[in-house]
């Protein structure tokens, strides 16, 4: 974890006080002169603050002295910024191998594992051609590879897709994604970009005038702006990338707890009491089973079946709550009725009908 203490520089940043998780990509926004650049240099150790702390667990980083601080910096922080960083004269594989050679790690380590990271990186046959020749997307691919080669603790990205086309900035936010999944990185991530944000984040910081607006979790943060500049900044967020499964999930629906006293006649008898069509089925933790409805109990009834367990119908989509709404457009629309909501664990959290998942739709629209 990183906590910054009252961390200032000279009238650029303003007594930030703030909290990193490990392994989490943690969003810092702003406008243009709002600071980010700066702290994400003061937090990569390539800045001194004014005054303030930096701690890194229980280290303090800036009383480090300056061969410690060198060494931190090599083998716990990885840095990627927005214009790629790479020395024009050398080649893909030597600007990849550059920080395992100022570490003075042996040269057979250096080969191989530049090697495996190149193949990692989807940059095969690109080892020996210079930056001029690459695509801004295999730049920063480059830039990404050189970061992570050491095995950094830390991944600070200062706003690294900014200057790529729509495809190729998706493809890496992909990357990004899985890296952090594969790696358990603690990602830092500058942008002012707000969908880019969304996609990527955790947790979020707003930076204002130097200093720390807002901070929390996106979802907070978008749906219950601190100030009317937030409010602002964010008018234009599509919401339906925010707002999960879990936080719509309806608890209308009639719920039948799978008992042995549980049959098709008093399942038919519950359904036709409530004037239902359809019931879900849970055990007594809420573990969700499957749904029956009106047609197939009846059904059941008049063919005779002994066997309550084949009215059920268990093959059905299944949301999970953390599911964003822009995420289940298309599994809602191809279903007539309400599809369950579930959590890791397999509980029953609720439904989701096309008519809440359009009426929640129209409001965050």
């Amino acid at each position: 974890m990183l906590t910054l203490k009252n961390l200032s520089k000279k009238t650029i940043l303003k007594s930030i006080n703030l909290k990193i998780l490990k392994d989490e990509i943690f969003i810092i926004m702003g406008l243009s002169g709002s600071g980010k650049t700066t702290l994400a240099y003061i937090l990569g150790l390539l800045k001194k603050p004014s005054s303030g702390e930096l701690w890194y667990k229980d280290q303090s980083l800036f009383e480090l002295n300056k061969k410690e601080l060198k060494k931190f910096r090599q083998e716990k922080i990885g840095f990627v910024f927005q214009n790629y960083g790479l020395f024009p004269h050398l080649t893909v594989a030597q600007n990849i191998s550059l920080g395992m050679v100022f570490s003075g790690s042996p040269k057979s380590l250096i080969q191989e594992k530049t090697i495996s990271m190149i193949k990692r990186l989807g940059l095969d046959g690109l080892e020996n051609k210079l930056p001029s020749e690459l695509s801004g997307g295999q730049k920063q691919r480059v830039g990404i590879a050189r970061a992570l080669l050491t095995k950094p603790e830390i991944l600070i990205m200062d706003e690294p897709f900014s200057a790529l086309d729509p495809i190729t900035r998706a493809d890496m936010q992909d990357l990004i994604l899985q890296l952090q999944e594969e790696e358990q990185l603690t990602i830092i991530f500058i942008t002012h970009d707000i969908d880019e944000a969304i996609r990527l984040g955790n947790s979020m910081a707003i930076l204002e005038a130097g200093q720390v607006m807002q901070t929390g979790s996106i979802e907070d943060i978008i749906l219950n702006p601190a100030t009317d500049n937030i409010e602002h900044f964010f008018r234009k967020a599509d919401l339906s990338k925010v707002i999960t499964a879990g936080e719509i999930a309806g608890h209308e629906q009639l719920l039948l707890v799978n008992t042995p006293t549980l049959g098709a006649n008093s399942a038919l008898q519950r359904l036709k009491f409530y004037d239902r069509e359809i019931a879900y089925i849970v055990d007594k933790k809420k573990k969700f089973i499957g749904l029956i409805t009106l047609e197939s109990l009846e059904h059941h009834l008049k063919s005779k079946q002994t066997v309550f367990e084949n009215s059920i119908n268990k093959d059905i989509p299944l949301i999970q709550e953390s599911a964003k709404l822009n995420e289940i457009y298309d599994i809602i629309a191809d279903h007539h009725f309400p599809l369950p909501v579930i959590d890791e664990n397999h509980n029953f959290k609720g439904t989701i009908s096309k008519t809440l998942l359009l009426q929640n739709l129209n409001q965050v629209v």
